[in-house]
Parts: C-alpha cells; structure tokens; sequence
C-alpha cells in the first residue's frame, strides 16, 4: 500500500480558544500516539488530511507524518472527529504510530458486484455486513473486499469464510456471519378491518331514534 506523507509542526497544550482559532486557518489538531513514548501533540493541513481521505485506501491509508524537526513516523488514523454542523469539517484527528511488521486490526468494506449478471429471480439482495475486521500487516491491507453476486439465486447465503482474503489477512468478524444473502421477495398482506355488531359503532348506527312524547 502505498503511503502518503503529510507535513505536520509540534503545537502547545493550549486553550480552547487556540484550538478553534488553529481549525478557522484550515488546520486540524493532533495526537500522535507513540508506541511506548509519550503522545506528540500536532497540528496539519486539513485541505491534506482531506485529499490523503480520498485515496483508494480511505479511512485505513497509511501516513508517514513528517515533523517539523524533519522526523516522519508512520502511522494510520485512528479517530476523526468532525463539526456535527458544517460537514466535512475536522475537529481533531488521533493517529497510532504503527510498524510494518506488526499486524494492526483493521476496517474494510465490503463492496458488492455482478448484480447486472444475476439472474432474473425476483429474488431481494440483503446485505448483512458493510465492512469486515481484519487483522493484517499495514502493507497487506485491501483497499475492499468484493463479493460477486452474479451466480448467486434465491436461498443463496455468502458468510465471511467464503470472502478471498489476501496474503497475510486473516478475518476477525465470525467466519459464519452472513455478508450477503438473496431472499425471497415479501408478499404484503391485505388485512380487512370489519365492525362488528357489539362495538360502540355498530350500537349508534343501530340505536332506534327515541320516541317522541307529546
């Protein structure tokens, strides 16, 4: 997989007010999470932290975070936490320093084809699973896992141990989960509402009118 360097500096355990002004400039503060070190306080480009997102990779791309005093670490994000009300706009990032040659647990989504080459069975697609735990070196980690549904018909069940993984990728999601299943369509039932004699209804609609008395 390939890794993306970003430019980061070194900032201050500050205040709030700092903090907001950084994320104003188009900057996003940071954790580094060093492993058996103390955790490096950052801040870097959001418009890098963005375009580094939109790799095939995503959310698990792999980021050689280079300091201002020219040391880079390489590490994967960990935490994105963004603004709840401007989308897309970062309030704080976490990343984890991590080494090639240990396994991390990962997220990969899953991504579903040869739905134009299924059979015409009126059978409904369900998709249990959108993404699948893996653990793997970072260099082995799939951009997706794909699943061909083209062969798939009615009754038809595909579980995480029927996934091809690669090299060096083991699954830590249940090997019997289903990912995707072809179901039978639902046929609705017409439900009929009747009155009956004894409802309060049907007694005002029957009641005789009172007699008049002169």
């Amino acid at each position: 997989m390939k890794h993306i360097t970003l430019k980061t500096e070194k900032r201050p355990l500050t205040t709030k007010g700092y903090l907001n002004q950084l994320r104003r400039d188009g900057k996003v503060p940071a954790v580094l999470h060093n492993r058996g070190d103390e955790s490096m306080h950052l801040v870097l480009d959001a418009a890098d932290l963005k375009k580094a997102l939109q790799t095939p990779a995503g959310a698990n791309v792999l980021l050689n975070l280079e300091v201002d005093s020219g040391e880079q670490y390489l590490s994967r994000i960990e935490n994105l936490q963004y603004d709840p009300l401007r989308e897309g706009i970062f309030i704080h990032a976490d990343f984890g320093q991590i080494s090639l040659d240990q396994s991390i647990e990962v997220q990969v989504p899953v991504v579903i084809t040869g739905q134009d080459a299924r059979v015409k069975d009126e059978g409904v697609l369900s998709q249990s699973l959108h993404e699948i735990t893996l653990l793997s070196k970072p260099d082995a980690i799939p951009a997706n896992l794909h699943v061909d549904v083209s062969k798939m018909t009615i009754g038809d069940v595909f579980v995480v141990a029927d996934l091809t993984l690669p090299e060096g990728c083991t699954a830590v999601t249940d090997a019997e989960e289903s990912v995707i299943s072809i179901i039978a369509p639902r046929v609705a039932e017409e439900v009929t509402e009747t009155e009956t004699d004894d409802s309060p209804l049907a007694d005002l609609e029957t009641a005789e009118e009172p007699e008049l008395v002169e």
